[in-house]
């Protein structure tokens, strides 16, 4: 049985409480409220803050275990997410959530996330458990990494000067090599003093949200490097479109670095498609990301000031 000192708990990107609505044999429906005080939102976006993509997810997966009939059961991907609509603080969604048995032991849930009757975000998960977090069996095994293609060692840039994110939720230290338009190699240093673990024991795993921001914000750099537009109430603002194929591994603890690792796929017509890899200090694979897609947009449409 996991305790509150036991290294199988898992911190929260937030703590933003979920309320059952609806119980179906299915799955049902789940809602939850983003406040305005919450302090990522600060950072998040500044100007015209939205809730981050990957808070949306972690509602997902407190519905999906609000609903389950096994709570603990061990999160291991994120098969496929498209985001829709900014969800703004304040909002009330609804999140509506099918349960589906996949392999021995797993589960699916399709998660379709609603504000007010408008879609915001299709979220795909994927479960099995209850396993021990580290247990050998849990997740894949880890496969070897690709050749690194070659990449400059790069100096210190304020990494404000590219993203728009700020404290507490810009998640990535320093870039330690970059081919601009083509490859990328962040650093994210995990502490006990986070706000995410001010209430955990220090033995809890980082949330696995605040890990995929943390590499998402990686490929963000990647793509506006050479362009960047830290400023989201001019120019055009770079928003997330989707994700998919995501692979959860170890989960990674206070005390480790993240080494995140990001490849340009594909770009056209202001898309561009990122992949990469996410180690531990030793070496372990936490996650692999298939892809995600970003788009840019001019900040008139994100603000309401302009035709969408």
């Amino acid at each position: 049985m996991t305790t509150a000192t036991s290294p199988g708990r898992t911190a929260r990107a937030s703590r933003v409480p979920v309320r059952v609505v609806d119980h179906r044999p299915d799955g049902g429906l789940v809602s939850a409220t983003f406040p305005v005080d919450l302090p990522v939102l600060a950072g998040h976006y500044p100007g015209f803050p939205i809730v981050p993509g990957v808070l949306l997810v972690e509602v997902a997966e407190q519905a999906a275990r609000a609903l389950a009939a096994q709570p603990a059961m061990r999160w291991t991907g994120i098969p496929a997410t498209r985001f829709r609509s900014p969800v703004l603080p304040g909002d009330a969604v609804l999140v509506d959530v099918r349960l589906e048995e996949s392999g021995v032991g797993g589960t699916t849930a399709r998660c379709v996330l609603t504000v007010g009757g408008r879609p915001v975000a299709d979220v795909r998960l994927v479960f099995v458990g209850p396993l021990a977090p580290d247990s050998p069996a849990a997740g894949r095994p880890a496969a070897d990494p690709s050749p690194d293609p070659v990449a400059y060692p790069c100096p210190h840039r304020d990494l404000r000067s590219v993203l728009p994110h700020r404290h507490p939720i810009l998640l990535v230290d320093r870039v330690t090599r970059v081919v601009p338009g083509l490859w990328i190699e962040t650093v994210k240093a995990i502490s006990v003093s986070e706000p995410c673990m001010a209430d955990e024991p220090t033995t809890a795993a980082y949330p696995w949200p605040l890990t995929v921001e943390s590499w998402c914000q990686s490929a963000g750099l990647l793509a506006a490097w050479t362009a960047p537009n830290p400023d989201v109430l001019t120019g055009d603002v770079m928003l997330f479109g989707g994700i998919s194929g995501i692979e959860l591994h170890r989960a990674p603890h206070p005390g480790e670095f993240l080494v995140h690792q990001a490849e340009l796929v594909r770009e056209a017509a202001g898309t561009q498609i990122v992949a990469g890899t996410t180690r531990a200090s030793d070496g372990a694979l936490v996650m692999r990301v298939e892809r995600i897609t970003m788009v840019r947009r001019p900040a008139s449409v994100l603000t309401g000031t302009g035709d969408a």
